[in-house]
């Protein structure tokens, strides 16, 4: 059986009793003829009209005259109205059927439907009972109610066809809880939460992520769970902030998920441009944007998904491409260095071996110059093989080679020194009978016997240079010494006449016996030195003595007494 019902919005659906099914069409059941009611044929120049609180009047055009009573000789008439509804309905009935035999063609067992309507005031309690046994609490829309008990519960039905009568008495029931009741909602904070987070997901098309708590509250403001529930309003915000999270994060994951498929395209899109597998140079960033990218490209912007990719996003999968390329190049690059690094060793190996035995009537000792074998080895295959090559050159090789055959003169100098020592070899001023002697005492020592002429007159050169070389430090090192004695001993004088404030005697011979004993005057032991000296200081000394010897007085803070003024103390 069909009823008509109206929802907490005043939208009117048909609901099905018997098969529990609801629909917003009217169903053809329903659709009947409907007449209208009997109106009364008015007199000429008579209208009726209706006042503010809907009370029928009626007036005369002409006399201008207005009164409650319908006029006399007003006739009845009856004018049948079909409503645009009833034309889906079957017309071809003559007979019009009440509302009890369609009833009756269409009855239901149900209890629902067998309701006996009530007032309002006998209808209260019973509806506010209902409720209660329901266990109905804040967490319960109007929606909810209606979905649920009209479905179950005849006492739903005591008032037909007033919703608002019905949301009246819901919002009132929830105003008169019990204190009991009140704790039992407040302590079930789950419940809350659940059914406070349905009723936000209600709200979706008004509330997202990005939606403040001020802002919600004002749009739920009416909501039953919000406005009723004892919980704390701070727990019903951190309840909102944990939706709003739930939100956020799931926003963040389709957004991560719909930015990784357009990655993946956009990498597919570069490459399909850049040839990393190549050794092209790829295009710069500012060619990439100026003719491959955003919205200098229609093959770019027909992909939807790029929408969502910034140029940050852009730049970074350019930067990916470009750096494979690079490693690529460098990987290259090793692989060709380490290729080559067996060869540059082959080449410096058979450079080296030619330096040693490959040029012939040549020896490369100690002293030899890379001038006097470079027009022997300029055309030589070996030479020609190591230039350019990375590592050390030819040039390099060569000097390695004379700083070898140098350290062994090095250390033939220390043996030959030692035997000169040993032998008591006494040198000359000239270096010609120097040499000759050191040669032929070398040449007679064991150790020389395998030591060619030539290595031998370096070793000996070596030797006698190493002797020169040490008699100039002597020299320069008593010179040193005897520079600090002639300082120290200036000093001292200088030191000794202006601490006693005296001249210096004329001479030297007068006043050596006062710096008798001392360290300074020992260690110059030349007297000559020693005169002149003093008489570089007595000099020095004589000139800073002032030339006007009268003394002079120094003016005090105090203003000097005129000669003539007698003091009276």
């Amino acid at each position: 059986m069909w009823k008509e019902i109206k929802d907490d919005k005043g939208r009117t659906y048909y609901y099905d009793t018997v098969n529990k099914k609801s629909q917003w069409e009217r169903p053809a059941e329903l659709v009947k003829p409907v007449t209208a009611d009997k109106e009364p044929v008015l007199p000429k120049d008579w209208k009726s009209a209706k006042t503010k609180e809907g009370k029928v009047y009626y007036y005369n055009v002409k006399t201008k005259k207005s009164q409650w009573d319908i006029p006399k000789e007003t006739e009845s008439k009856v004018e049948t109205v079909v409503k645009p509804e009833a034309k889906a309905a079957t017309v071809e009935k003559k007979d019009t059927t009440s509302a009890d035999d369609d009833e009756n063609k269409y009855g239901s067992k149900s209890v629902l439907m067998k309701v006996k309507t009530t007032s309002k005031d006998e209808a209260e309690p019973l509806f506010m009972a209902m409720l209660k046994e329901y266990n109905v609490d804040a967490t319960w829309s109007f929606s909810r109610i209606i979905h649920e008990l009209a479905t179950k519960d005849a006492r739903y039905w005591l008032v037909d066809n007033d919703p608002l009568w019905k949301q009246q008495m819901f919002n009132k029931y929830l105003d008169n809880r019990t204190e009991e009741q009140l704790l039992k909602e407040h302590s079930e904070i789950n419940k809350f939460q659940n059914a406070f987070k349905e009723m936000l997901k209600g709200k979706s098309s008004e509330i997202d992520y990005s939606t403040t708590w001020n802002n919600a509250k004002r749009l739920i403001s009416s909501e039953p769970i919000y406005s009723h529930s004892v919980v704390s309003e701070q727990e019903k915000k951190k309840c909102y902030d944990e939706y709003i999270m739930e939100l956020r994060q799931q926003y963040e994951q389709e957004h991560h998920k719909l930015k990784e498929q357009a990655l993946i395209e956009l990498r597919g899109y570069l490459q399909s441009i850049i040839h990393v597998d190549q050794d092209e140079i790829p295009p710069s960033w500012h060619t990439m944007c100026n003719q491959y990218l955003f919205d200098k490209n229609k093959r770019y912007m027909a992909n939807k998904h790029f929408v969502i990719l910034t140029r940050e996003d852009v730049l970074k999968e350019y930067i990916v491409l470009v750096q494979q390329i690079d490693a690529r190049i460098v990987q290259n690059l090793h692989q060709i260095e380490s290729e080559n690094y067996s060869r540059d060793r082959y080449a410096r190996d058979k450079f080296k071996e030619l330096l040693k035995h490959g040029i012939p009537n040549l020896v490369i000792r100690a002293t030899t110059k890379w001038s006097d074998i470079y027009p022997l080895i300029k055309g030589e295959s070996a030479f020609l093989n190591l230039v350019g090559r990375r590592g050390s050159t030819p040039i390099d090789l060569f000097l390695d080679l004379v700083e070898e055959k140098y350290i062994i003169v090095c250390g033939l100098r220390s043996i030959g020194q030692q035997v000169l020592i040993d032998t008591q070899f006494e040198w000359s001023t000239d270096d010609n009978i120097n040499t000759n002697g050191i040669t032929q005492i070398l040449r007679q020592n064991v150790q020389f016997k395998d030591v060619d002429d030539l290595d031998l007159e370096i070793v000996v050169k070596e030797i006698i240079k190493a002797r020169k070389d040490m008699l100039q430090e002597q020299k320069a090192q008593e010179l040193y010494h005897e520079k600090q004695s002639r300082h120290a001993f200036k000093e001292m004088l200088m030191n000794h006449y202006i601490r006693m404030n005296s001249t210096p005697a004329s001479t030297w011979e007068e006043s050596q016996h006062l710096f008798k004993g001392t360290m300074e005057l020992m260690q110059l032991t030349d007297n000559t030195v020693r005169e002149s000296i003093y008489n570089e200081v007595r000099q020095m000394i004589i000139d800073q003595k002032p030339h006007n010897t009268e003394t002079t007085t120094t003016r005090g803070k105090k203003r000097p007494l005129e000669p003539t003024i007698a003091l009276d103390y």
